[in-house]
């Protein structure tokens, strides 16, 4: 197998990835609007304080139980706005790239790069692991992305692909 085709299939493995998170940051946002999100809450804490009466000393059961304790209703709102936004912004992006449209690769250029200035700004205030693998995973859906757009003729670059 060649470096180009490796790359190629981790592109498309990447795409698949997008779209599939997609499918569930756009069903995860639903599903808080739709649901009592005190219910939601309710349920985390259950499950976190049984975990936690295991392991009293899990890191992550802790960082999260905290946080289900102080998240207000107006952030479950804006949690599932931003849900439902990045799901579909996710969708449109693997649909255009899957079928190859021309305006995909420049589109999801620009916001694939723009989320991770947000997420490097984000990064800077709260130095977070999580947001740091995030940023490199973007990066390498960046650079995978750029390498496909490479390959592309010149004609089907300019064609009108639509």
């Amino acid at each position: 197998m060649t470096t180009k085709t490796i790359l190629h299939q981790l592109f498309r493995f990447g795409l698949l990835i997008k779209g599939i998170t997609g499918i569930l940051g756009l069903l995860s946002g639903i599903i808080i609007l739709i649901t009592k999100s005190n219910f939601l809450l309710n349920i985390l804490q259950t499950v976190l304080e049984k975990e936690l009466l295991h392991d009293p000393q899990d890191y992550v059961a802790n960082q999260i139980y905290t946080l289900t304790q102080q998240i207000s209703q107006g952030a479950l709102y804006l949690i599932a706005i931003y849900l439902i936004i990045h799901g579909i912004i996710n969708l449109i992006i693997f649909i255009g790239l899957w079928w190859n449209k021309k305006w995909a690769y420049p589109a999801s250029t620009i916001i694939l790069s723009l989320f991770i200035l947000y997420q490097l700004g984000k990064f800077a205030r709260t130095h977070s692991i999580s947001i740091l693998i995030f940023i490199i995973i973007d990066l390498g859906i960046l650079f995978l992305l750029h390498s496909e757009y490479k390959k592309k003729p010149t004609s089907q670059k300019t064609l009108n692909n639509q």
